[in-house]
Formats: structure tokens, C-alpha cells, sequence
């Protein structure tokens, strides 16, 4: 096997699979940069961690979503395509998987009583979206169906201050969300932090720290002051947003991050507006006979693994 192909199957597997690269090495606990507070679930109600669960006070971080609306009785959350192909190859099967929202703690807690866990009814996935190395990001969006309407009350919030989309939305003061968590056991939660002063860089200027193509439909973005540091533990899936015009924007979904030792490496975001049709069109695959895209993902995940090891 030549070293391109290693290069780009390295690639691959760190925005295809969930692994250790997420988190610093230091000490094993992720750290935030320089601009960065803690904030309420109830000023961010759309706010989800996927999550698996391994006990009942305990869960597993595995993605971020988006709440993003309410459709035939059953709540939707946005995440990337490459979190729930990256889950299927873990071998996480979809009855394991929890929708954590109302809260700012993805991990299991008895003082957390507000949080709801949502049992997931079915994933669909863009239809174009596929595992191509030449074209990273291309279509990496997708949608988690859960079992039943969102009962939190900061769900049913997010419902009434549903996020909005702007095709020409500012590429500076971006701010995302999300949290910081330990890799070895005992894994102990943290609460939900808001990243602000991001802003979008040149294409020419990101592609220079990836070995491979990134798909149009991408960004890029650090911190505006680039002495600080990069994006690093933005979770995948998480949403990248923007306070347009008295309303806050969803810009972009995180397909990458960089851990906080790569200190200048940018984040990688899938831009959000390229898809506005995709999201309109939830009312065609949701409803009485739910369309379910669990075996595609997995025929995806299989593929992969036997072209990596092959």
C-alpha cells in the first residue's frame, strides 16, 4: 500500500471514527481555550449530546446535536452523517443510543433531574452522502429521529426559538458550544461551555493542515486571535452559531476538531445553508411508516473498515 493511501486512510479514520484523538493528552482532560464560559441550558435549549448508555446513572459521550424541531409527534436533532457511521463502527447498535437534552451535562447524574435521555426510533442521512476521501464534508449532515415529542421544558423551548439559517450569515464573532470531559475512567462530567471570537478562515489557508481534499460545502475556523489557539474539543456533531440580526444563526455543524495540543490546527464545519433543502424536506421521511437508514449506515461502516484493512 503506497503512502498516499496511508495518509488519506489516516485522514479517514480521524474524522470517521471516534477515538482518542478528541481529547488532550494532558493529563487526559480536554481543555478549553482562552475564550470560553459556562452557560445555561435554558440560554441554549437546542443543545443535545448523543450519547450511549453503559449503566443507569452513566453514559458514554459519543456526539453533539442540534435540537432542530418537532415533526409528527417526534423530536429531530441535526448532527454530521460521520458521527452515526463513526457510532455504527464503534458496533454501538442504535437501541444502546440516548438523545440527552435539558441539560448542560451529557453524563448521568441523580441532581440533574431536569435532564431528559430519548430513546432513538430511527437516523436517516443525507441521500448523496457518502465515504469519499476526495471530497470530505460532501453531504456529512443528518437527522435523529427520537421516540416521542420533546417533554424538557428548555426542549419544548427550542421549539419556540427554533434556530434559523442565513446563506450570507458573518464569517466573524461565531461561537460554539461544547464540553469537556475526561478520557479514562472514572469518566466525570463537565457543564456545558460556550466558545466565543471564532471566525471562518480561507479554504487555501485550512487545506494547508490536511493531507486531503475538503469538500466545498466545508470551512474552516479558529480563534480570531490566532495566538490562543484553535477550536479544540468542539464536539463532533456541535453547532457553530451567530447572533444575526436579534436571532441566533446555525452556520455550521463540526465534522473536525483539533485536539488542544495541535494549538493552530482550525476546526472543520459542514456549512449548514448548502442544505436547506435536505431540512425542509424532513416531512418526506418522517411520518406514520418512518423511513429508517440504520442498514445504510452500517453497509457504509462495513465497506470502510474492509478498505482500511485491506
Amino acid at each position: 500500500m503506497n503512502n498516499i493511501f496511508w495518509e488519506l486512510s489516516f485522514f479517514i479514520i480521524s474524522l470517521y471514527s471516534i477515538s482518542c484523538s478528541w481529547f488532550d493528552t494532558n493529563d487526559d482532560v480536554a481543555e478549553f481555550f482562552v475564550d470560553v464560559s459556562s452557560i445555561s441550558i435554558s440560554h441554549y435549549p437546542y443543545m443535545a449530546s448523543i450519547v450511549k448508555q453503559i449503566s443507569l446513572r452513566g453514559n458514554e459521550f459519543l456526539c453533539s446535536g442540534t435540537i432542530i424541531g418537532q415533526s409528527f409527534s417526534h423530536g429531530i436533532v441535526l448532527t454530521t452523517a460521520t458521527c452515526l457511521l463513526s457510532i455504527m463502527m464503534e458496533g454501538i447498535r442504535l437501541k444502546e443510543l440516548r438523545v440527552r437534552t435539558n441539560s448542560e451535562y451529557w453524563e448521568g447524574c441523580q441532581c440533574d433531574l431536569l435532564a431528559k435521555e430519548y430513546e432513538i426510533k430511527t437516523v436517516h442521512v443525507h441521500p448523496n452522502f457518502s465515504v469519499d476521501y476526495r471530497e470530505i464534508g460532501k453531504n456529512d449532515v443528518a437527522i435523529i429521529v427520537i421516540k416521542g415529542h420533546w417533554k424538557g421544558p428548555y426542549d419544548k423551548t427550542s421549539l419556540g426559538s427554533k434556530l434559523t439559517t442565513f446563506p450570507d450569515a458573518p464569517n466573524d464573532k461565531l461561537f460554539a458550544l461544547g464540553w469537556r470531559i475526561k478520557r479514562k475512567p472514572p469518566i466525570e462530567s463537565t457543564d456545558l461551555r460556550k466558545t466565543d471570537n471564532l471566525m471562518v478562515i480561507p479554504k487555501r489557508s485550512c487545506s494547508g493542515y490536511f493531507k486531503t481534499n475538503l469538500s466545498e460545502q466545508t470551512f474552516c475556523v479558529t480563534n480570531e486571535n490566532i495566538q490562543q489557539g484553535g477550536p479544540c474539543h468542539f464536539n463532533r456533531g456541535g453547532p457553530l452559531l451567530v447572533a444575526v440580526v436579534g436571532n441566533i444563526a446555525l452556520k455550521g455543524i463540526a465534522l473536525y476538531a483539533p485536539t488542544c495540543e495541535a494549538k493552530s490546527k482550525p476546526a472543520v464545519l459542514v456549512n449548514i445553508s448548502f442544505h436547506a433543502d435536505f431540512l425542509s424536506s424532513l416531512s418526506q421521511f418522517i411520518g406514520s411508516n418512518i423511513h429508517d437508514d440504520t442498514d445504510r449506515i452500517l453497509n457504509m461502516a462495513k465497506l470502510l473498515h474492509s478498505e482500511l484493512e485491506d
